[in-house]
């Protein structure tokens, strides 16, 4: 990085510095003992002296001494003038650390002015300044500028720049290998995954199909089962009117025509159910259209049985296609049911209320009520209450229920009648809250 470099070159230039400041220290010493001059703190030229062996160290190009206080004292060679020692750096020496400074290109006209105008050559130079004292001292007495040839540093920051650049090389093919061998890995895994993905998704959706296949087979099972307990009575009707014995009756006749009628509009039902499963025809209904449907059809059964039939509510929600017409299948049964068990005078009443987002609908009658025996087993096949009945009715009914997710139960019954409640989920919709009518089931 940027800062290592840095932090390594300022040791590689402050080293000479480092090495000449005990050299001078020691001169300092050397000459104090020996008596050859005499250093006071008076700012005399002798400190030039003192050092000067040091200056005949490989490189030393030139040397200056300075007073204590950074005001220039003498020099050799003798045009080696320049101004006198910085704020900052005298402070720096004041405190004894040598202050080093590398100056990559220097015009030599600027240290030594005889030179200038002579030549424009740049070559590399190293300043050292160090604090003149004797061991022991605590203020310096001087102090000495050394002018020392660069070229070995500026080799130094050549070779450290290239092994910077050959390790940052290194480290970045070296990581760049490792972030693709990383890609690579995490590449293949994310192909690996997205493939079972792929794998899994096309078994769950053929799994989807296979339960929707199974979900439509045994709502059609149900309705086909619907279709032949209903078609059981206009069959009996159909042979009692076919038998010898009975061919001349016109309301055996009569009783004909109507079974055969009832037969064609249970098969149309039926079909028409089948139809829209089949095609995926999707459409809505209202609780007020369902209401409508059942009671048209429910309403003319009552009056030939001599029956007061009510359907009322006020049930605010829509069914899909499927709900409904498969509801409404139950709902017929129910209201059939409950005209058998009500006799003439009677009263047959369905209720549409909606609780918690659920759509109640309760089917009253006000026959003589469901034995104990029969309510113990009410919706298991074979156990009916009615002379010649199959017991299977109420079985297919709570099987269509379950088919759009709806119950069926016996709510009540006694000596005053019964009462059946089929209970579904249903979505309120804004177009009936505002009392515009929905889509109807097409005739």
């Amino acid at each position: 990085s940027f800062k290592g470099r840095d932090a390594i070159r300022r040791q590689i230039v402050s080293r000479d510095g480092e090495i000449l400041y005990p050299v001078a220290v020691m001169q300092l010493d050397e000459a104090e003992d020996t008596g050859f001059f005499t250093l006071e703190k008076d700012g005399t030229s002798e400190l030039l002296f003192a050092v000067l062996k040091a200056s005949e160290l490989k490189g030393v190009a030139a040397l200056r001494v300075f007073d204590r206080d950074g005001r220039f004292l003498d020099s050799v060679p003798a045009d080696f003038l320049l101004g006198d020692i910085s704020a900052s750096d005298l402070a720096d020496l004041k405190g004894f650390q040598p202050v080093s400074r590398f100056v990559p290109e220097a015009m030599l006209g600027d240290y030594f002015p005889l030179l200038s105008g002579e030549t424009d050559e740049q070559v590399p130079l190293l300043e050292v300044l160090l604090p003149l004292h004797r061991s022991g001292d605590s203020e310096i007495l001087g102090v000495a500028q050394f002018l020392i040839e660069g070229e070995a540093i500026a080799a130094e920051f050549a070779r450290l720049d290239l092994n910077l650049i050959t390790q940052g090389g290194v480290a970045s093919a070296s990581g760049a290998i490792i972030i693709i061998a990383i890609l690579c890995w995490a590449f293949h895994r994310i192909n690996k995954s997205q493939r079972l993905l792929e794998e899994r998704s096309a078994r769950l959706i053929k799994a989807n199909a296979e339960l929707s296949l199974v979900a439509k087979t045994s709502a059609v099972g149900a309705i086909a089962s619907h279709l032949i307990h209903g078609l059981k009575n206009p069959l009996s009707g159909l042979e009692a009117f076919f038998s010898q014995e009975r061919l001349e009756t016109p309301d055996d006749r009569l009783s004909a025509v109507e079974s055969a009628e009832r037969m064609r509009r249970m098969i149309d039902e039926v079909v028409g159910v089948l139809r829209d499963d089949e095609t995926d025809a999707s459409y809505t209904l209202t609780v007020v259209e369902l209401r409508e449907l059942l009671e048209n059809r429910a309403r003319p059964v009552a009056e030939k049985a001599g029956v007061a039939f009510q359907c009322d509510g006020n049930g605010i929600g829509e069914l899909d296609n499927r709900q409904s017409n498969l509801l409404l299948l139950v709902l017929i049964n129910l209201v059939e049911n409950a005209l058998e068990a009500t006799p003439a005078g009677g009263h047959v009443s369905v209720r549409f209320e909606i609780e918690d987002d659920n759509l109640e609908i309760r089917v009253r009658d006000t026959g003589t009520g469901i034995s104990d025996r029969v309510r113990q087993s009410l919706f298991t096949p074979a156990m009916s209450g009615k002379a010649g009945g199959t017991g299977i009715g109420l079985t297919i009914s709570r099987q269509l229920a379950r088919q759009i997710g709806a119950e069926l139960s016996l709510e009540s019954t006694g000596g005053e009648g019964s009462c059946f409640l089929v209970r579904i989920a249903i979505g309120k919709s804004e177009n009936e809250r505002s009392g515009n009518r929905l889509v109807k089931m097409p005739e």
